[in-house]
Order: structure tokens, then sequence, then C-alpha cells
């Protein structure tokens, strides 16, 4: 507000922030002054009706596509998804659930962390998510959050085999800055990051960053890697500077016409329109050139979707390319033209990505599913017959005094838990008195479920 008000800006580049972009936005199509973010991701942004707000970054949901083709790869069945309460965080839910359901997988709850969660309460949520028997997770956070998430999770021997997690964009295009003690903590994790290819510019323009970084910071130690968003900041300086080019020939600028006079208050700025910046919107979405970040194209008020990195965290400061995921082809190894065109075969995750080191260092695939914690085994009634016994039969071991339970029908229920998508732990009760008879009728025998 202090901007529109005391300076007359033409056009605000930001807020970093879903949440913020969503009440700036407002007054940008009150005021009639574009509002150009290079970080604000969630989907709820593009559908929300503001008119003046365009944002150079992907939405949140292009990498839904990326994650859904993952856990289809991997032939998990249930997926739960880890994110912040917040407009940032629930923007790109609906997506995600919808295109799991749509492949048959299930998601059986969700687990929503504060913005101001403590380790407290982050702990409690930690130890819910691992009395239950999924194990696969889909991480959307802030670094903040998401690092005391992983470095909590470490510490409860939640990174360990059989545990599956997946960080989306809010982690992927940020882990290179993050500190090595929790990037060791998330050794396993895959993910996935916005590709952004290499190129002489970029190169350029890093090396120039690092110099200048080295000058104004001698201090500093490991100079932090460059991140996508870094490089949206980038384009979009430049995309902004180009459109006001290009619309200054179209129309004449006039900060004098936005600003209020001295006894103005924020109410009646908002009666003021820029005469400029239909034009400057216009112009902003007209642009095209070739950035940092590849070609910068804008289509409905948002950056052109391009090209997802898929990777896994294999130690503090390695990070491996396990394949990419371009819309209309899906996921492959490579970005040859062999990769390309090859249709991709979800039967064998091997075929359309490298290997992974999981959590637990081990290479085998995991379930996606565990014998939770804590809770009760399935209590399952056996019938005592001195019938035939070739379906059902109960039996004494004669040096153990142990029930055994065998038959036709005790196989058959067997192979029906052993092809679950997810851990069912049960036991049997014969059904028997101290005599070792059947201690009553079918009907009795059916009642015990009612009593329990």
């Amino acid at each position: 507000i202090g901007l529109l008000k005391n300076v007359g800006v033409e056009a605000i580049i930001g807020p970093q922030r879903s949440g913020d972009a969503e009440f700036i936005s407002k007054l940008g199509d009150r005021t009639h002054v574009p509002i150009v973010s290079f970080s604000a991701t969630s989907p709820s942004l593009s559908s929300s009706g503001n008119s003046f707000f365009i944002s150079t970054a992907e939405s949140d949901s292009f990498q839904v596509g990326a994650i859904v083709d993952i856990v289809k790869a991997y032939g998990w069945k249930k997926v739960v998804p880890i994110y912040e309460n917040s407009n940032f965080g629930m923007g790109v839910i609906p997506f995600l659930t919808d295109a799991l359901q749509q492949i048959g997988v299930g998601v059986p709850y969700r687990t929503l962390l504060p913005p101001s969660a403590n380790d407290s309460f982050i702990n409690g949520e930690l130890d819910r998510l691992a009395s239950n028997h999924t194990r696969v997770f889909v991480v959307h956070l802030p670094p903040a959050l998401g690092a005391r998430l992983f470095l909590n999770a470490e510490t409860k021997g939640m990174m360990s085999k059989d545990y599956v997690w997946i960080i989306t964009n809010s982690l992927g295009n940020l882990i290179g800055v993050m500190n090595s003690s929790v990037i060791a903590s998330m050794k396993g994790v895959i993910g996935v990051k916005t590709y952004v290819p290499s190129s002489k510019p970029l190169r350029d323009f890093a090396e120039r960053w690092r110099r200048r970084l080295v000058a104004e910071n001698p201090e500093m130690g490991t100079q932090p890697e460059r991140n996508a968003f870094g490089i949206w900041a980038y384009d979009t300086a430049w995309a902004l500077a180009l459109a006001v080019e290009k619309a200054n020939g179209v129309g004449e600028y006039n900060s004098d016409a936005l600003k209020p006079k001295k006894s103005a208050n924020s109410f009646e700025l908002l009666k003021r329109v820029s005469p400029a910046g239909r034009n400057l919107l216009e112009a902003v979405r007209k642009t095209r050139f070739r950035g940092l970040s590849g070609e910068f194209q804008l289509a409905d008020g948002q950056l052109r979707n391009r090209i997802i990195q898929i990777i896994n965290v294999v130690g503090m400061e390695d990070l491996h390319e396990i394949g990419f995921w371009r819309p209309g082809f899906g996921l492959s190894r490579t970005l040859s033209s062999e990769d390309r065109n090859r249709n991709p075969n979800y039967s064998d995750p091997a075929i359309v990505l490298n290997p992974v080191v999981w959590p637990g260092g081990t290479e085998e695939v995991p379930r996606g599913w565990m014998i939770p914690t804590e809770g009760k085994k399935l209590r399952i009634g056996v019938p005592v017959k001195d019938g035939y016994k070739d379906f059902v039969g109960v039996w004494r071991d004669p040096q153990t005094n142990a029930t055994i339970v065998t038959g036709y029908s005790i196989d058959v229920f067997k192979a029906v838990v052993s092809k679950l998508p997810y851990s069912l732990p049960y036991e049997l009760f014969p059904f028997e008195n101290d005599q070792g008879k059947m201690a009553g009728s079918y009907d009795d025998l059916v009642y015990q479920v009612y009593l329990q």
C-alpha cells in the first residue's frame, strides 16, 4: 500500500508468498497496477479472477502430473499428503487428491501443519503417521517448516527402510540452499524440481553472481547454489523492463495521476486507477524472450509449463538426477530423443527412471505400507468341526501344544491377504471349549463379532 500511496508505482514485483499475493493482487485489480510474482505458486491465484496478477513461476498444479506418475510407476496404492495449513499449502491438494484417485490411489488421511508449528506439534503428527499403515508421504511445505519435519522424522527413525518421502518443488527447488544437516536427514527422499537447462548466459550470470557474493561477503564460506526462484526473479525484472519499453509507445505514463494528495487516505487510494496499467499488463503478457530459465512466455497470466526434473537425495552434497517428466510424454530417464519418443511403461519403473537410493540406504523399492507400530490385529474366529478337515482343520502340536489351523479355506484367505496393497495383521482363534470341541453353533460364532 505504501508503494501505491506514496510512490505511485505502475507495477509491483512480488510478493513472495501466495497468501500475501492473494491480498496484494486484489489491490492491483482495484488500482489497475500489474502485480508480477516470481514465487507465489498457489493454483488458487490463477483461478481467483485476479486479472492484474501475473505469475512468472510455475503453478504448483503443474507438478501434480509428475508426482502422480511417480506413484503410478512404483505401484503404491495409498498416499498421505503433508502440507502447510495456508493458501500456499492447501492450493494444490485438491488437484493432487483428484489426480491420485483417478488412477485408483487412495488418500486415507492428510496431515496439516500450521505455519507456526513447533517441534512438539510436528512430533505428535509424526507419531500419528507412524501408527498407521501407509508409508508414502508427499511433502508440500516451505523450506523452514520442511527442514524441521525431516530433522524430527530422522530422530524418530522414520527415514528408514520401507518409508517413502516425496517432496514437491517448494523444497526441491531450494534444496541447494538448505543446511547440510537438514540435507543429511533427507537421505533417500525423492522429489521434483524445476528443470533449468544449462546455457552460456546462465553460466556467465552465475559466475558474476558468485564474484559479487564473494566481494560483498568475504566471510561467507560455501556460496548457495542458484535456484529456480532466483532465476525467475531475474527473468521477471527483464520481462517487466521490456514490457515498459513496449507499452511506452502505446500509452503515456503519468505516475502523478495515481499519486494521491497528501490528505488522501488508503480508502481514497483504492478509487484511483493507473492510466497506463492495462497497456502495461498486456505488454507483460505478450513479452517473449530467451531468459536465463529458458524461453520466457506467459499463457493466461501464468508462466508456460516446461520440464520437471526428478531428483533423489543421496547424501549431504549428493543429489542424483533420476529422470524427467514432461506434459504429454510422462516420465523418462533422460531428455534424449530416444527416451522422449518412448511410451512410458509404468509397469516397470526401471524403464522410466534411474535407480533410486531409498531411506535406509536400500535400492529395493519400498512397498508403501507397514505393520503399524501400534494397533490391534484382526481376530478371525475359526469353526472347530470333526468333519472334512481338508477345508478347515484345527490341530494341536504335541510338543509345543500350539494351535495350528490348516486347510484349503485358510490357504485361500492367506493368499488373498498377501495380495493386499497394505498390511493386514491377523490372528486365527479356534472357536472351541475346554475339551477342544466347537463352542456352540455357527450363529454363536457370528455373535462373537457383535460382542467385540
